[in-house]
């Protein structure tokens, strides 16, 4: 992003015979490299990534073979009629930060917390009540009630929560001009929490015991497992389609993705300084996004793409909003 604006940046400015040269870099789009850099030596994957990866899928090797403008308007016009909806909330430096030391104080001794590992344990808890109070309601109407009734619970028996934890591995991986790529080098990795395991109120203790899991997830992401993971994605065309739609089918999912390290604000096209950063639109349902906030405010903001349901449980829950003020999308 920072090349692109130091392009458009260029083309704006009136160019004579005495303007400087744009810099010259040289940017790669070929996910080999991965492969070409990252360690020979491998670990074990997560069993159910390897279920999803080893999956044979029609659905999937369609969606290798149509068109990447082909896929991404077909991808667009479904997530267009997914039904769930934004809301946004900002938790300030200061709150985050005592928020961390609270919870830090439950952290086995040498263990660090940081911030990503206390409000993603956070907003999994939160989440996972917003998830569990919306279900019960729908399964307590008349006829899924009767549903439940008839089969003897097999209908609206609760699913265990599927958590996926998005890290960012350029800081990670010994790869050369990591950098330079244009690709993601974000990679997600779940953990499943069963069904009645979570706590049912994000208090200190309960969030540092899940943000020592989150942390362990986190620091398992080293070059042994990418490597494993880019051989088996590499190893049949159709794979990486295979993971997307594996992702589809879990019904009790929660997708974070922390954004809050990246200097979204600071990146200027030749207008200056943007006032607001937000993602497209059209994000998936079930995921959570940490984003920075404008610099002149400071702070997070968190954006919850939910089921509305899940949303007015999340408004609803008084501890979450002791911690962060919602606000409008475009304040």
């Amino acid at each position: 992003m920072n090349r692109w604006a130091e392009i458009s940046r260029w083309l704006q400015k009136p160019q004579d015979a005495d303007s400087a040269p744009l810099t010259e870099s040289k940017l790669f789009f070929n996910r080999d490299i991965h492969a070409g850099y990252l360690s020979s030596q491998t670990t074990a994957l997560d069993p159910s990534l390897v279920k999803d990866l080893s999956s044979r899928s029609s659905l999937a090797r369609w969606l290798t073979w149509i068109s990447p403008e082909t896929r991404g308007r077909l991808f667009k016009a479904v997530l267009g009629t997914s039904n769930h909806t934004c809301c946004f909330f900002h938790i300030s430096s200061e709150t985050m930060e005592t928020l961390r030391s609270s919870v830090q104080a439950y952290a086995p001794e040498g263990v660090r917390y940081s911030i990503n590992d206390v409000i993603t344990a956070y907003i999994v808890i939160v989440v996972a009540q917003a998830k569990e109070k919306a279900a019960a309601d729908w399964w307590s109407k008349p006829v899924p009630s009767i549903l439940s009734t008839i089969s003897g619970g097999a209908f609206g028996k609760p699913s265990d929560l599927v958590g996926i934890v998005y890290v960012n591995i350029r800081p990670r991986v010994s790869v050369e001009n990591a950098d330079k790529y244009l690709g993601t080098m974000s990679f997600g990795k779940g953990i499943v929490f069963p069904q009645g395991t979570l706590p049912k109120s994000p208090n200190n203790e309960a969030v540092s015991t899940l943000a020592l899991q989150i942390r362990k997830i986190i620091s398992s992401m080293d070059e042994q497992y990418l490597g494993q993971y880019v051989h088996l994605v590499n190893s049949h065309p159709d794979n990486y389609m295979r993971q997307t739609i594996g992702l589809f089918k879990q019904r009790n999912k929660l997708m974070v993705s922390n954004h809050s390290r990246f200097e979204h604000y600071s990146v200027d096209f030749g207008a200056g300084a943007p006032t607001l950063v937000r993602h497209t639109p059209h994000a998936f349902s079930d995921l959570v996004y940490v984003m920075p906030a404008n610099p002149t405010r400071g702070g997070y903001e968190v954006e919850f793409n939910m089921a509305p349901d899940v949303v007015i449980n999340i408004i609803c829950n008084n501890k979450w909003m002791k911690l962060a003020d919602k606000f409008d999308s475009y304040l």
